[in-house]
């Protein structure tokens, strides 16, 4: 409670400021509502995870809310457009099969699309399973190193000019 100091005479009373009761009902019906809001927001789903709360530019507040989880820190749904599904496997490729299976289903491809591509695809595959199944990515990482040995394909250097020049 609020003490305000009251003069009487030569003597300082402290004098005690109440609130009244329709006020104190309000201050606990709104942090009741808060806690609520903050004990909904706590618990998010399968594949989510809780976002903080923050304060635009324009000062408009945004709440904590639950987002889908998208991995490792900084790591966003990759788009690559270079796959879809079908493409290596219409081939007769897949990464179960034993590796000279595999790498005639590959030689197969590369007539269709380029040795270049099929790497492209195999990075792609690679790429995409590196995280949910590191053993697949080893065999799509492995087989992409074949082709390029094989076929000798090498990415285009840069333009760039070095700075020692």
């Amino acid at each position: 409670m609020p003490v305000t100091k009251q003069y009487l005479g030569f003597i300082e009373y402290p004098k005690v400021v109440k609130k009244s009761r329709s006020k104190r009902r309000k201050t606990v019906r709104k942090s009741r509502k808060q806690r609520s809001r903050s004990d909904s927001i706590k618990s998010c789903g399968k594949g989510q995870i809780l976002r903080k709360g923050y304060v635009t530019k324009k000062g408009v507040k945004v709440s904590p809310t639950c987002i889908t989880d998208l991995g490792n820190l900084g790591k966003a749904i990759k788009n690559i457009p270079v796959l879809r599904k079908g493409l290596l496997s219409r081939f007769g490729y897949h990464a179960h099969l034993d590796k000279e299976k595999r790498h005639k289903a590959l030689k197969k491809a590369i007539k269709e699309y380029s040795a270049g591509n099929v790497v492209k695809k195999l990075n792609a595959i690679y790429v995409l399973s590196k995280n949910s199944n590191p053993s697949l990515a080893k065999i799509y990482n492995s087989d992409k190193k074949w082709v390029q040995d094989t076929y000798k394909t090498t990415r285009p250097k840069s333009k760039k000019k070095s700075r020692r020049n």
